[in-house]
């Protein structure tokens, strides 16, 4: 992953390396090594073999923290950033989980609203509602943020396949909401999509549960203003005539033909 000019890459360390106590003293020998290597006005830095003594998910944030303020705050002649790790898992997906931490930071740094995308998956009668692991908690639309140069379509079918599991088709957009405080993190846009959903449904990425929801099961605590937007997408089924997941039930009907240039003035 590159964050401003600099490149920074996972690499496999062979033996256990110097114990750290913790989440402090972790960042401390970051900004030193760091530091040091723009003293030195080196290009490139691998940082030592450290064992923070802390879990994966907390190292991978302590580390994404420290490169994102240090690289965002001064001019480096830093490069390129090697970071040894022992994990079993791929250097791919720890540059994903990285670069999860560095955007969101970028997020929050910024003082514009975000664009994101949420998608109502319909499937087996009902729909997709997600239980979320992290704050704010609760049950959710699957959905996050778009990334750069990604359409939202492109970022609606990402994020589904991310958090769900599921492949989408007959993608449509029910409506835009924008209230600066349905995100108690920051601003967001969201573009709410309705499609179905296709293949085998499992909670992924930030998903700590998953489960398939209709108009008699509802949950009692939403994450975010997504209780609303359920209750606009019930109000945009009954306007077409349409039962949730029935057969076509996202394609044009006899009955929704002759009101479809009204219906695109207003959902867009």
């Amino acid at each position: 992953m590159k964050f401003r000019d600099t490149e920074i890459l996972f690499i496999r360390k062979s033996f256990p390396g110097k114990s750290v106590n913790g989440e402090d003293e972790l960042r401390r020998e970051v900004r030193k090594c760091l530091s040091l290597a723009d003293e030195q006005k080196r290009k490139n830095l691998t940082l030592p073999e450290l064992t923070p003594g802390i879990p994966e998910q907390d190292f991978l944030r302590v580390l994404g923290e420290e490169l994102f303020h240090y690289l965002r705050e001064r001019e480096s002649t830093l490069k390129n950033i090697r970071i040894p790790v022992s994990s079993k898992k791929s250097p791919n997906k720890l540059k994903k989980t990285m670069g999860e931490y560095i955007g969101y930071l970028q997020r929050k740094q910024g003082d514009y609203p975000i664009p994101t995308v949420d998608i109502i998956i319909e499937m087996q009668g009902g729909f997709i509602l997600i239980e979320r692991k992290n704050p704010p908690y609760g049950w959710a639309i699957p959905g996050g943020f778009v990334d750069y140069g990604e359409s939202l379509e492109q970022a609606a079918r990402r994020e589904a396949k991310e958090e769900t599991n599921l492949g989408l088709k007959n993608l449509t957009q029910l409506h835009v909401y924008s209230h600066p405080g349905r995100d108690p993190r920051f601003h967001t846009i969201s573009t709410v999509f309705v499609a179905e959903g296709t293949g085998k449904p499992m909670p992924k990425s930030d998903a700590l549960n998953l489960k398939i929801f209709n108009r008699k099961n509802l949950p009692e605590k939403f994450a975010f203003d997504h209780k609303k937007i359920i209750k606009d997408y019930f109000a945009w089924k009954e306007e077409r005539g349409l039962g949730i997941c029935s057969p076509g039930s996202l394609a044009p009907t006899a009955r929704s033909k002759k009101r479809r240039r009204w219906d695109l003035t207003l959902l867009f």
